[in-house]
């Protein structure tokens, strides 16, 4: 979050797919500056 001192949980934030749609998961990942776990 912009403007906020960062957290342990920012640093365990994490996204996981399944296989319906991974271009979208990419994407949601990528917008949230996160790798795919």
């Amino acid at each position: 979050m912009r403007g906020m001192p960062s957290t342990d949980a920012d640093n365990r934030l994490m996204v996981f797919s399944g296989n319906a749609n991974p271009p979208l998961a990419q994407a949601i990942a990528n917008h949230l500056r996160l790798n795919l776990g």
